[in-house]
């Protein structure tokens, strides 16, 4: 079994807050390698091209190309899902480093409720 852990950037069938809707979109993983190797899950917060609207938690990646994405993208820290890891379809890339303590500033931002 792949160990994935954060910041790694994987391509998974993403399901739709409808419940019947699935498409396949790069997601960022937000778990520790520790909760990989000891469960077959994934958290996952959900890349998209779509740039606009902005909603409180989304962060636009400046090296996306860096991730393995395609197009210009965001990660949406507010659409968060627990997947199976033998859905993942590949591993496109990792977040840069540069971008890492920004994403995290945002989760601590987005779910400061929590701490």
């Amino acid at each position: 079994m792949t160990n994935y852990s954060f910041p790694d950037i994987v391509l998974v069938p993403f399901p739709f807050t409808d419940q019947i809707t699935i498409k396949k979109r790069p997601v960022l993983i937000l778990n520790s390698s520790d909760f990989s190797n000891r469960t077959p899950l994934i958290i996952a917060s959900m890349i998209t091209s779509s740039l606009t609207p902005l909603w409180p938690g989304d962060y636009i990646l400046k090296e996306w190309e860096k991730c393995g994405l395609l197009h210009p993208s965001k990660i949406r820290l507010g659409k968060i899902v627990t997947l199976e890891t033998d859905i993942i379809l590949k591993k496109l890339g990792s977040l840069p480093s540069p971008e890492i303590s920004k994403i995290k500033k945002i989760f601590k931002d987005v779910f400061s409720a929590m701490a």
